[in-house]
């Protein structure tokens, strides 16, 4: 995997429409000196020549500029702020990294903004899109997985697509998730204290899971929700360590099981 906090080297394909473009105003700047004469006929195949040969390794060379493998090291990190920008595709998340933050995904489409703060850090994941539309590359196709024992404060923006939000082993403090018109499957965390999860949803199918012993309670808000499953466990109301799960949406059908 790639450490995201080392430069990567290798020219993209903006980098070679750069030389490109130098190297035709080298030209016209001799030609200006007449140390040679340049045919300015000649300018139209040059710039169809130095197009084609943009596009061709924006479609087959480079793809999009991110990485197919992300590590994040935890350092000396005892607080993460995750910032999950996903857009379209098939994602999933878990905790169980040695890691501070993993990621894997079937070809080079993942960009990560890593920033420090003395013991914490807030890491950004979103999907890097290439710079020419040629450049794209099949459907996103992500794993993540997250240290287990560190705080984590989580925001989730996802477009449509399939999500497998896995949060019971990792230690949520507070999780925001907006989804857009999406298949989504949200495992609610193992609580210490109170923890808000506020679920955002287009026109979606969401099941929310439950594992055995975790008090939970859902809320509804706004749309046209259908739930089904129950709304609340038997010790919820007593319960120290419990989700509060807030549901908003329109057009959405929430199952909890």
């Amino acid at each position: 995997m790639t450490d995201p906090e080392r430069s990567r080297g290798g020219l993209r394909g903006p980098e070679v429409a750069g030389l490109l473009l130098i190297g035709l105003g080298v030209l016209f700047l001799v030609g200006q000196f007449n140390w040679f004469r340049f045919g300015w006929g000649a300018i139209w195949p040059l710039l169809l020549i130095g197009a084609g040969a943009v596009i061709l390794y924006g479609a087959f060379g480079s793809g999009p500029s991110g990485e197919s493998a992300v590590r994040v090291p935890r350092e000396s990190t005892d607080q993460l702020e995750l910032d999950l920008r996903l857009g379209a595709g098939r994602f999933a998340l878990r905790g169980g990294s040695a890691d501070l933050v993993e990621a894997a995904s079937g070809s080079g489409d993942i960009a990560v903004d890593v920033r420090r703060d003395g013991r914490r850090a807030r890491v950004r994941l979103g999907l890097a899109r290439p710079w020419f539309p040629l450049g794209e590359r099949g459907t996103p196709d992500w794993r993540i997985s997250v240290g287990t024992d560190l705080p984590t404060r989580l925001d989730v923006a996802a477009g449509a697509g399939d999500f497998d939000f896995d949060l019971s082993a990792i230690r949520l403090v507070d999780a925001r998730i907006s989804l857009g018109a999406a298949q989504a499957r949200i495992t609610v965390p193992h609580p210490i204290g109170e923890v808000p999860l506020r679920i955002t949803s287009g026109a979606s199918q969401v099941t929310i899971a439950v594992p055995p012993g975790v008090e939970t309670q859902v809320c509804t808000g706004g749309g046209l929700l259908d739930v089904s499953g129950p709304v609340e466990s038997l010790g919820y109301a007593a319960a120290s360590d419990r989700v509060a799960v807030r549901v908003d949406g329109a057009a959405a059908s929430i199952r909890i099981v």
